[in-house]
């Protein structure tokens, strides 16, 4: 079994990347042993998903610099007591989500927190 990632450039060229090659051994192909090969191997693809999406983030220049400076806000934040103060009471008044500084070994963390 294949796990496919279809995509379109920034050339407008459709595009194709595959993340997993999965072995399917057992000899009846149910829908409840599809399933129960799938669930056991769902965190190893979402991991190599991230790394796709980190390296893809990572060559896109623009996202590239955006991300540095939300690191060096985040660092700010952190380390001023009276500024994190301040942010949650604005997260809070506005109902925004909460300010979460991305990790590289978290898949979640390039997306909204």
């Amino acid at each position: 079994m294949c796990l496919t990632c279809h995509y379109v450039n920034d050339r407008c060229e459709q595009k194709s990347l595959c993340l997993d090659v999965i072995p399917f051994q057992h000899p009846r192909r149910t829908s409840e042993n599809i399933c129960e090969l799938l669930k056991s191997h769902i965190p190893c693809t979402a991991h190599t998903l991230q790394l796709v999406i980190k390296d893809t983030f990572l060559n896109l220049k623009n996202i590239s610099d955006m991300c540095a400076k939300s690191r060096r806000n985040f660092g700010y934040f952190k380390h001023c007591g009276s500024a994190t103060k301040h942010l949650k009471c604005v997260e809070i008044n506005m109902s925004m989500h909460r300010f979460v500084r991305d990790e590289p070994t978290q898949f979640y963390c390039m997306a909204f927190a």
